[in-house]
């Protein structure tokens, strides 16, 4: 995405994601013993813009 890219491009990124992530959680759950946890750690971002370039600091320092 980028800071050009029209809001039904951000919207059908955000569905996509409700999708796959939705997916990911039944099919991990299924994977999980009774009782089991799963631990999940999410990388957020300090402004709901997602060009902001406040969203890569992660990866920046990843990639040192």
């Amino acid at each position: 995405m980028a800071k050009t890219s029209p809001t039904n491009v951000v919207e059908a990124y955000r569905k996509q994601f409700d999708k796959d992530f939705t997916k990911l959680l039944v099919l991990r759950s299924h994977e999980m013993i009774s009782g089991g946890h799963m631990i999940l750690t999410f990388a957020g971002r300090s402004k709901p813009d997602p060009t902001s370039e406040h969203c890569c600091v992660m990866w920046e320092l990843l990639a040192k």
